[in-house]
């Protein structure tokens, strides 16, 4: 039982480190970038459009 457990550990550990490798992999990528940069501008964009809702009518 000891072992089996071990071999589990040894397995997850690589796996965490596949998908380590992987994640900084996508976030050093230029499409994380694009994506960061277009969610920010929705963002904002969503406060302008929330904030010109909000004025008052004349």
């Amino acid at each position: 039982m000891i072992a089996q457990a071990e071999a589990l550990l040894t397995v997850t550990q690589a796996a965490i480190g596949e998908v380590t490798i992987l994640t900084e992999a996508i976030q050093t990528s230029p499409f994380w970038s694009l994506k960061l940069a277009l969610s920010s501008l929705r963002m904002a964009f969503g406060k302008f459009i929330r904030m010109f809702a909000l004025q008052p009518q004349r």
